[in-house]
């Protein structure tokens, strides 16, 4: 019965060629057959194509496409896949051979949309045998106030969840991933958690995240703006717009942002007026007007900086920032009280 269900593993490929062979490995020798790998070449300017195009092996296919980002090429992928479920890996990332037997396993235990598994960046955890249902009310919690569905990566997914939705057409490349779970998982009636490591993260350091280049950091902070505005219409659409369910995002908000800030003050050509530029172009945005006006706090801000000083790994760039941090202040008028 297990082996009638098909799994397809979609991959957006874009300038991985030091790290796709042992992506694309990872996938054949999965121990569960009936898969499907599609490989999608995001315009590529390396050799990640000419080293797709040396596996020959029929539960491969490979689709090119101009550079239009990971999302599109994973809308792509799922397009041109044929399976009952579908799982997304990152090009510079694998998975633990035993990893799709393992998930399928429990599809045909369980009646489920989706089931998340858990990321590592050491070794893969596969004895766990702790799991948890979520139906679609704790669906939303986790969504608000945790970072576990900021990947596709971390998933299966019932194929079907991903017909006629729109979160793939947004042109970002930052919490895209969060993004589409939002509309995706908004569907979703079961799901299951396990707490197995079977995904492997490479530490890429030119990964977007990972970016020391101002320009596009701030275009990651306009496009997490962007999707945390999408994220209160969701709670509209939900009807569960609460002042407890806003106050969860709100603190969601400022925690990423002290991330932003973070990586900001890594840059060390840039100078004060510079900083503080953009932080008052940045944190005068509707979306933290909207903090202050909901909670009416008019005081000097303390709550986006408090931690910084007090992380070890952060004391030498706080040190040296000090002049910057302070003036920033005045921008922020928002209060630790939020968080009660």
């Amino acid at each position: 019965m297990k082996n009638n269900i098909k799994v397809s593993i979609i991959v957006p490929v874009y300038n991985s060629e030091k790290y796709i062979k042992d992506c694309i490995t990872s996938l054949i020798n999965q121990t569960y057959q009936n898969i499907e790998i599609i490989l999608v070449n995001d315009g590529s300017t390396d050799s990640s194509l000419d080293i797709i195009k040396s596996f020959k092996s029929d539960i491969i296919k490979v689709i090119s496409q101009d550079n239009k980002g990971a999302n599109i090429a994973r809308k792509k992928g799922i397009d041109n896949c044929c399976g009952d479920f579908v799982m997304f890996v990152d090009s510079d990332d694998f998975i633990s051979k035993y990893t799709v037997e393992i998930l399928v396993d429990y599809l045909s235990k369980y009646k489920i949309d989706v089931i998340h598994f858990n990321q590592t960046n050491s070794n893969f955890e596969l004895k766990c045998n702790n799991y948890n249902f979520l139906n679609n009310e704790e669906i939303q919690q986790v969504l608000i106030t945790s970072k576990k569905f900021n990947s596709l990566c971390s998933a299966l997914y019932k194929k079907s969840l991903f017909d006629d939705i729109n979160a793939f057409d947004y042109n970002i490349s930052y919490a895209e991933d969060y993004l589409v779970n939002l509309e995706v998982l908004s569907k979703v009636t079961s799901m299951l958690l396990i707490d197995k490591k079977m995904y492997y993260c490479t530490d890429n350091s030119e990964s977007t995240t990972r970016s020391k280049n101002i320009n596009r950091i701030l275009k990651n902070f306009d496009e997490l703006i962007f999707v945390y505005n999408k994220l209160f219409e969701y709670l509209n659409k939900w009807d569960i717009n609460t002042t407890d369910n806003r106050k969860k995002v709100f603190n969601t908000i400022l925690d990423v942002t002290r991330i932003f800030i973070y990586n900001i003050l890594r840059i060390d050509d840039l100078n004060k007026k510079e900083f503080i530029n953009i932080m008052n172009q940045y944190l005068n945005r509707d979306l933290y007007n909207k903090i202050r006006e909901e909670f009416n706090l008019s005081d000097i801000d303390n709550s986006i900086f408090y931690k910084i000083k007090n992380i070890n790994t952060l004391k030498n760039i706080y040190n040296k920032n000090y002049k910057k941090i302070w003036k920033i202040r005045y921008f922020l008028k928002i209060k630790d009280m939020i968080r009660g």
